[in-house]
């Protein structure tokens, strides 16, 4: 059966507003997806839909919420894309990557022959964030990687915003003893679970749910990561706080360099303090710690 052809439109933005805009562009049903070209430091935001009259009034709302924010007369560009398996395409732009001197992200469908020694996450993101070539999951990544490498190691892990469940995979095979991984998002935790079964993580390793960060309750671990939005990072501070056992570790990320002090100030009357952080494009992650 041949695939519908697809309209797109597409709205050039700054790149260090696409944080804050993604909040502003959550309104619209179905929300508009966000791209970033970290070589040419080009981004925008875009919808699809197989009809054209519905694509052009989403258009127009996007536009005047883009404007809303920033106070300028935006218009989409709007055009008509060949037919293609959509479902499939983006699979062609992530491809095997090695992240750490030990971690390597697989796509499922790609053919790989490992190193002694690799850990290699075999990943399907599906409609999930997480492939791990992200600045944000990549750091993290390296994060979890050498704290397991640590004396003390990973211990309990938990993994706020699981998306993929790339981070939980990961701390299961660095030998994370229990990890609890939590998304708002019940396609996330699907996903999750796929994943955790393609990486044939033991039973009993991962619990994964549907949870808020904001309102549900959170349980303690000696590792706690939350790669999300820099706002609800500051929004749920005393949660998230709260979850880090005594001498643990603190991991965030999702965070722009010029939001990175405000987080720092959320969580420092809570008692954690940044040890260190890493730049990463324009994103800072951060490792906290029980001051």
């Amino acid at each position: 059966m041949t695939p519908e052809p697809l309209w797109r439109a597409r709205l050039r933005v700054r790149r260090e507003t696409l944080d804050d805009l993604q909040e502003v562009l959550a309104v619209m049903d179905p929300a508009p997806t966000s791209w970033e070209d970290m070589e040419s430091g080009e981004a925008w935001v875009e919808t699809c839909d197989l009809d054209r009259a519905v694509l052009v009034r989403r258009a127009r709302q996007m536009a005047d919420l883009v404007a809303s924010y920033d106070g300028h007369v935006h218009a989409a560009d709007i055009e008509r894309l060949e037919p293609e398996d959509w479902t499939e395409a983006w699979k062609r732009f992530f491809h095997t990557a090695r992240v750490s001197d030990r971690i390597v992200i697989h796509p499922v469908w790609e053919p790989l022959d490992p190193a002694p020694g690799d850990i290699v996450l075999d990943i399907d993101p599906g409609m999930s964030f997480g492939t791990g070539l992200h600045p944000t999951t990549r750091t993290c990544l390296r994060f979890l990687d050498e704290l397991a490498a640590s004396h003390e190691g990973l211990g309990s892990l938990l993994d706020l915003g699981c998306g993929s469940g790339i981070l939980s995979i990961a701390a299961a095979k660095l030998g994370a003893p229990h990890v609890d991984a939590l998304d708002f998002d019940p396609d996330a935790v699907r996903v999750t679970a796929e994943n955790l079964a393609a990486n044939r993580v033991p039973d009993g390793i991962v619990h994964v749910a549907v949870g808020d960060v904001l309102r549900d309750p959170l349980p303690r671990a000696r590792t706690v990561v939350a790669n999300i939005l820099a706002s609800v990072l500051v929004d749920a501070a005393p949660r998230i706080a709260a979850c880090v056992e005594p001498g643990g570790s603190l991991l965030l990320s999702g965070i722009l360099d010029s939001q990175f002090a405000a987080v720092e100030d959320a969580f420092r009357p809570h008692g954690l303090a940044c040890a260190r952080s890493v730049l990463d494009a324009e994103w800072r992650s951060g490792v906290f710690q029980i001051a």
